[in-house]
This record gives structure tokens, sequence and C-alpha cells, in this order.
């Protein structure tokens, strides 16, 4: 098949002349040896078997194909990536990563941005996972973006791990509006957990006040009490 095909050629080049290889030890040993990895390789077989193929989308030579890419911190499949967000929701965590490595955050940025403002936009765990990348890179996320994650933070239609998120991010980049929603989310929300979560949440507020906030939270539950802690210890 293609991926097999591929694998041998990319070990090859590599310059093994060692015995016949299995698909499993060829496949190790590109991994191994991705970085050398012919970036025109890459890219040929991208082209032919990816981005031009009218047959159905091949997950695994895909994924094998961007990860390589990835470590050479080329963006030859930036766009294509983004373009198929929508139609293939179970690949936004390898996409993800790869923007991770291959910079072009700016563009990155406002791309997520129109896809989450699209009707495709539907999964609420491909929202979780996109907000859970902007929260682990150094960036700070584009003021559309902050919009688009308080809108969810504080939507209670959205599973409680997403509007977690979405605070995560609304914290990281504080505005003192935000944390007025943040603070008064506390007292509408009775589950014990995402009531912890938003004291943790509270972390950058004014400290007199989140002092004061704390104290009185952490005899609602078990839970409050450890957030509470962790919060004045500073190791949130």
């Amino acid at each position: 098949g293609a991926k097999e095909q591929f694998i041998r050629k990319v070990v090859e080049q590599a310059g093994y002349e060692g015995a016949y290889l299995t698909l499993a030890e060829a496949d190790r040993l590109a991994a191994e040896n991705a970085a050398d990895a012919p970036t025109d390789v890459l890219r040929e077989v991208f082209d032919r078997y990816i981005a031009n193929n009218g047959e159905k989308f091949n997950g695994t030579l895909f994924r094998f194909i961007i990860n390589r890419l990835r470590i050479q911190k080329d963006n030859y499949c930036h766009d294509y990536c983004l373009s198929i967000l929508s139609e293939h929701p179970e690949e936004t965590a390898n996409i993800l990563r790869y923007f991770g490595t291959i910079g072009a955050i700016e563009k990155t940025m406002a791309r997520l941005h129109a896809f989450l403002q699209s009707e495709h936009a539907i999964y609420d765990y491909q929202l979780y996972q996109i907000f859970e990348w902007l929260n682990s890179i150094d960036e700070r996320p584009s003021d559309e973006l902050r919009t688009a994650a308080r809108a969810l933070a504080f939507d209670n239609s959205r599973p409680a791990y997403l509007r977690a998120v979405c605070r995560q991010l609304l914290r990281r980049n504080a505005s003192v509006s935000d944390l007025d929603r943040i603070e008064a989310s506390y007292a509408a929300t009775l589950e014990p957990l995402e009531r912890a979560q938003i004291l943790c949440d509270l972390s950058e507020l004014e400290p007199g006040r989140r002092n004061t906030i704390l104290n009185r939270a952490r005899r609602d539950h078990l839970l409050c009490s450890r957030a509470a802690q962790l919060v004045r210890e500073n190791r949130i």
C-alpha cells in the first residue's frame, strides 16, 4: 500500500542497508530518523495520496505524514489541516499538535476563529480540544478567540468540561469583567467539582477580595476547601 511504499522509500533514502524490514520495523526506524526523512518525499506522498486523492480519506497515512513534517517543522500541510477540521474532527488532536510546532500561530488563530463561528463547529469535545490547545501555547489568544471562549464559558447548556477550559483561557488572559463574571458564576453553580474549578479560576482576582471569597467557600465542600488552599498557596 501507499504507506508501506513510502516508509520503505524513506528508510532506503536514510541509508539503511540491513535485511528486509517488516512494516512495523520500518515504521520504527523511520520514526527514529524522522528528522532526516526527505521533505520532498513527504510532500510528494501527501499531495498524491491525501490532498489530491478523491478516494476515501486515509487517516493512518495522514497522521504518518504530518507527524514527520511536524518534527521537521514544515508547514506544508497547514492550510489543508485547517480545511479538514469540519470533515474529520477525529483528527483534531493531531492537527493541533502539528500547529503547535510549525509556527504560523497568528494565521492559525484567525482560521480557528472562523471555524468556531461556522456551522461546522458542532462537537463540544472538538471545541474543548481547541481551547485546551490554546491554553497550552505561549501565545496570547486573539481578541476574537477570547470572545468565543467567553460565550462558551458562561453557557450552561454546554458541558462542564468545555466551560472549564474556556474559563481557564479567560483566567490566563484575565480582565476585570471576566473575573467578575467568573465570581458570579460560583453562586449559580451547585456541582462541587465545578465550584472548585471556579475558585481556581479566581486566582488572578485582587488578593483581598479573592481571600474573602476563598474563606467563605472553603466551608462549602471538601473539593472547594482543597481548591481554596491551592489558590492561597499560589499552586494554580
